[in-house]
């Protein structure tokens, strides 16, 4: 990635969250810590009934890169979800969704948009998560980084050829959307390996 952030693609985070107090400082700790500096965070507060408006604003006050969005009423998840995403900045290149209950490695950012500036015909970027020493989403096959679509397809019996040029790629150490994939929760115990 070039030294100056300024020349990198900017990246929306987006975070919807509804009463996420326990966990949502984790979160957003993940991506103060990132590598990659070229980001926008938006967390979308589904009208929560804890702390979680109060911790996401006390954030943004300190960096203002956060901004949060508060729903004016209780939205279903899906609806909340399209809500945050239609808040996109127009200038971002790419998008990550975080959920809430997460959290991402340092160095996610930097390979997720490393790998897509490299392989500019690939839709989605995706990362495997683990949940203690229990690889998930393994679904492209170690090294492989990128997969077409008709590959995808093949592998995977729901997926309809609409595109078949189209490509999807994931890497062991993180990786268009970014990623909408889910980062499972590790216990404090257990060393992490190199995923996003």
């Amino acid at each position: 990635m070039p030294a100056d952030p300024t020349d990198s693609p900017l990246v929306t985070i987006v975070t919807p969250a509804y009463n996420e107090e326990k966990l949502l400082s984790e979160c957003i700790e993940s991506v103060l810590a990132q590598s990659y500096t070229n980001w926008d965070y938006l967390i979308v507060n589904n009208c929560s009934e804890d702390g979680t408006l109060a911790i996401a604003e006390k954030y943004a006050a300190s960096d203002g890169r956060i901004r949060v969005v508060s729903n004016s009423s209780l939205l279903p998840a899906v609806a909340n979800f399209n809500s945050a995403l239609r808040q996109i900045r127009p200038d971002s290149k790419y998008a990550k969704i975080l959920f809430a209950d997460d959290w991402m490695f340092p160095e996610c950012l930097e390979r997720m948009v490393s790998l897509a500036e490299a392989n500019p015909s690939v839709g989605i970027v995706g990362a495997y998560g683990h949940q203690g020493q229990v690889v998930l989403w393994t679904g492209v096959p170690f090294p492989d980084k990128v997969l077409r679509g008709r590959e995808i397809c093949r592998a995977v019996p729901t997926c309809s050829v609409r595109r078949p040029r189209s490509c999807f790629a994931r890497t062991w150490s993180g990786t268009a959307i970014l990623s909408t994939t889910k980062p499972t929760r590790m216990p404090p115990t257990v060393k992490p390996v190199s995923i996003c």
